[in-house]
């Protein structure tokens, strides 16, 4: 999987995320997707749920203009990382 290349979609599809520069793209990748599930950057009192926050993100992905092969590829490690923390 080329996760630099997810990576940049990510990024392409939700602005103001911060990075730690020191870490690879794969661990990147994964940790801000992690915190979208969690919804670390909202207010605590209006947090989603993480099914609620998988939803909003598969929806994301699935209406934005990115190819078909990087939409499938984002899609299904938002619910491996969905799974692996629920």
């Amino acid at each position: 999987m080329n996760y630099e290349g997810l990576l940049k979609a990510y990024l392409s599809l939700w602005n103001n995320r911060q990075l730690s520069s020191y870490k690879e793209a794969e661990e990147k990748l994964k940790e801000l997707i992690k915190e979208d599930l969690s919804s670390a950057w909202s207010h605590p009192r209006i947090r989603k749920a993480k099914e609620v926050q998988l939803t909003t993100a598969l929806t994301r992905i699935e209406q934005s203009s990115l190819e078909n092969e990087t939409k499938q590829a984002l899609k299904a490690l938002y619910e491996q990382i969905y799974d692996a923390i629920k």
